[in-house]
């Protein structure tokens, strides 16, 4: 009977449900005490049992490679982007289906346009969002450069990388552009904020689901999961900053991200004008499918 491959077993008087565990680690004592004995070399039994440390140093482009600490500054983009979002979810709604449920849109639509309105209160709200952020994140990033210097020889120093920070930046914003137009587009294709509760939850998932599995699209980034979310519209902001803070997107993936998540935010608040300006009027029922296909035939007569 070898003892590494059959378990060892253990017969001992009840001493209760947790001190019963006690048993085991005798066991596994005697056990390697028992090894230990038939041992000569007595450096190889302090090895055995107490493995010294390890310290991995690797290489990129003949340059000693950024440590792990090398991801935190990207990844503050995606708790920015997180934030954004969160606050801005259902003011965005809201400042559309207001008005139109209070019925003063028309009234307001005598002086601007649908695309000036609507443009607007996303710069306002987008503005309104940046400082309460900033409030907190301000004060966050002066604690770490003071907080950094003194736990750089325990923890590593932070490197920045100039690429991956400044492409972080520009997901950054088009990905709260494309989040804000989606939720305008639903405040825009309902008659009251109750009605929008479900569309605004589902718009909000649909944007930070990527955040669930960060995780396997960090560990295997060539994956075709891995790359479907990263280009799919609603996914790409979260899935590309999380690649980009590792490492893992490349620089012509970084580009084509770019310029998915800007175009996709011109499109959808193109759709979202398009949406406000045509129900502007209708108070009693969302928009459908079949109305925005009527709108279209209408328009090509």
């Amino acid at each position: 009977m070898a003892p590494s491959s059959t378990p060892v077993t253990v017969l001992g008087a009840d001493r209760g449900l947790f001190a019963n565990t006690g048993y085991s680690a005798l066991a596994e004592r005697v056990l390697e005490q028992s090894v230990a004995a038939q041992v000569d070399d007595a450096e190889a039994v302090h090895i055995l049992r107490s493995p010294p440390d390890a310290t991995v140093t690797t290489y990129a482009d003949g340059r000693v490679a950024p440590g792990w600490l090398s991801i935190v500054p990207p990844l503050l983009y995606v708790a920015a982007f997180f934030g954004l979002v969160i606050l801005l979810a259902a003011r965005m709604v809201t400042v559309v289906v207001e008005e139109k449920e209070n019925r003063i849109s028309e009234m307001i639509l005598t002086t601007v346009t649908a695309g000036t309105l609507i443009r607007g209160k996303v710069i306002a709200m987008l503005l309104v969002g940046l400082v309460q952020v900033g409030v907190f994140l301000v004060p966050g990033l002066l604690s770490l450069a003071v907080v950094l210097p003194l736990v750089a020889g325990r923890v590593g120093t932070v490197a920045l990388d100039p690429w991956r920070m400044v492409a972080g930046a520009l997901l950054l914003v088009g990905g709260v552009l494309l989040a804000s137009a989606l939720f305008v587009a639903v405040g825009a294709s309902v008659p009251t904020i109750k009605d929008a509760s479900t569309l605004q939850s589902a718009a909000l998932f649909a944007v930070i689901i990527p955040l669930y599995a960060a995780f396997f699209v960090m560990t295997t980034p060539s994956s075709p999961v891995a790359a479907f979310f990263t280009y799919f519209p609603t996914f790409t902001p979260v899935t590309a900053m999380v690649r980009n803070a590792v490492g893992s997107l490349s620089v012509v993936e970084t580009i084509a991200c770019i310029v998915e998540v800007f175009v996709v935010a011109g499109v959808l608040l193109w759709f979202a004008e398009y949406l406000f300006r045509h129900s502007v009027a209708q108070y009693g029922s969302k928009v459908s499918l079949k109305q925005i296909a009527g709108w279209r035939r209408t328009r090509a007569r």
